[in-house]
């Protein structure tokens, strides 16, 4: 029912952590106690949604409200995945170790359980915010089993291509049913011939063979997730334009991509990921093919001026959260979002030595985070005029935790100021 799908998000979200494999996963990857914290969280909230789906149409500020929590919800949704992902990948490391230990040898444990646990904390510290303003609304709990008809199958389908036995021609014969709302292919991803208009959660990134994206993606009018990753030098622009539920996008290791979105308009579209397309030349974004986008993740893009400048200041994003990971340079054109940009997080710049003067200019930050940066020599010598910001995490930057130690830095004294200050060494 419509009116139960925030609700039905929930009780996935629950029921999925609740299960012994998952919590078996979620032990495998370290972060079970904060996972199970995260629970708590959402069970809270969940208790009052039945009954706030049933006002909302009464009551803009809790539409608002429950907006608010969708959001939230579905960042929770993406931060399983990577648990589900990590907690596959650490078993094939132990079952295949021969066959793909070479592939994984970069990978760190430690600094994925931290980066999760992190995540995990941000997202129960959202949640919790919106959750304190359940009670003036009067929402009421509603118990589930009120409801006929309204408990639902878990809809979650991980698929790996392992899984599935049998020979190639039988592999094209899987069929979705028409419960699953949620089909997650890994590996080298799978054919098949049936998803039904329902499917809302579609991951193909990492599907590394995939010479093109599935023909039939236009009629899954109800998607609001997505993840590709192809062959193809241009995607199916005219295909994605349909998906006009469409909330969050991930594009992944498109080694052939050029562009993007020369002249697609996603109206729902959150959050955009593009990582790993090295040969990327150009993203035109603006507010009218882009009006909902806030978050954006970029990793990987070779190309310095990827990003394109809106010449019209009207038409410029109102992005809230960029993060930019393994970057030799960050984009002059960034700083056309320094009215509404709150979080930029920096990452895996191994070559990066310098942060541009005009990130002074990002006048509403208040969260900046710089990780594995261990070239980046200093930050901004004014950086005092970001009276916004009140979080400065700094981690495994060599240069910049000599100069910036808490009380012993030579350079400590030009971040004291700041609220809340982490600056570690590595990340042990």
């Amino acid at each position: 029912m419509a009116e139960s799908f925030i609700f039905s998000i929930a009780e996935s979200l629950i029921t999925k952590l609740a299960s012994r494999a998952y919590q078996e996963a979620s032990r495998v990857v370290g972060v079970y106690d904060d996972l199970q914290d995260l629970k708590t969280s959402l069970s809270y909230v969940k208790a009052v949604l039945l009954d706030a789906e049933q006002k909302q149409e009464q009551n803009h500020e809790l539409r608002e409200w429950l907006k608010q929590i969708k959001l939230v919800f579905y960042d929770a949704e993406n931060l399983l995945d990577e648990v589900d992902c990590e907690s596959l990948r650490k078993q094939l490391r132990i079952t295949q170790k021969d066959k793909v230990g070479g592939f994984f040898s970069s990978s760190n444990p430690l600094l994925f359980r931290y980066k999760i646990s992190q995540q995990i904390k941000e997202i129960r510290k959202r949640l919790d915010r919106v959750a304190a303003d359940r009670d003036k609304f009067g929402l009421q709990t509603i118990a589930v089993d009120r409801r006929v008809g309204h408990k639902r199958e878990m809809t979650y389908s991980h698929v790996v291509e392992s899984d599935v036995i049998g020979r190639d021609h039988d592999k094209e014969k899987i069929d979705i049913s028409e419960n699953v709302l949620h089909l997650s292919f890994v590996e080298n991803g799978l054919p098949y011939n049936s998803v039904k208009p329902s499917l809302r959660v579609l991951l193909l990134d990492g599907c590394s063979n995939l010479e093109t994206v599935p023909k039939k993606l236009r009629k899954l009018i109800s998607l609001q997730r997505l993840g590709i990753t192809t062959k193809q030098s241009i995607l199916p622009e005219s295909d994605i334009a349909k998906l006009n539920c469409l909330e969050y996008l991930r594009v992944e290791d498109c080694d052939n991509l050029e562009s993007l979105f020369a002249e697609t308009r996603l109206p729902t579209l959150l959050t955009l990921q593009v990582i790993g397309c090295a040969n990327l030349k150009s993203l035109p974004l603006d507010t009218h093919h882009f009006p909902q986008l806030e978050t954006m993740l970029i990793e990987g893009v070779g190309n310095e001026d990827w990003l394109h400048r809106s010449e019209n200041t009207n038409s410029v994003l109102r992005l809230k959260t960029i993060s930019l990971y393994n970057m030799v340079t960050l984009p002059h054109s960034l700083q056309q979002y320094a009215s509404t940009l709150q979080t930029l997080m920096i990452g895996d710049c191994y070559e990066l030595e310098v942060l541009p003067e005009w990130q002074l200019n990002l006048s509403a930050l208040k969260f900046l985070y710089i990780w594995d940066c261990p070239e980046l020599k200093s930050l901004p010598s004014d950086i005092h005029r970001l009276t916004s910001l009140q979080v400065l995490q700094i981690i495994n930057c060599t240069e910049l935790y000599r100069k910036y130690k808490p009380q012993v830095g030579e350079c400590w004294p030009m971040i004291s100021h700041i609220k809340h200050t982490e600056i570690r060494k590595t990340w042990d």
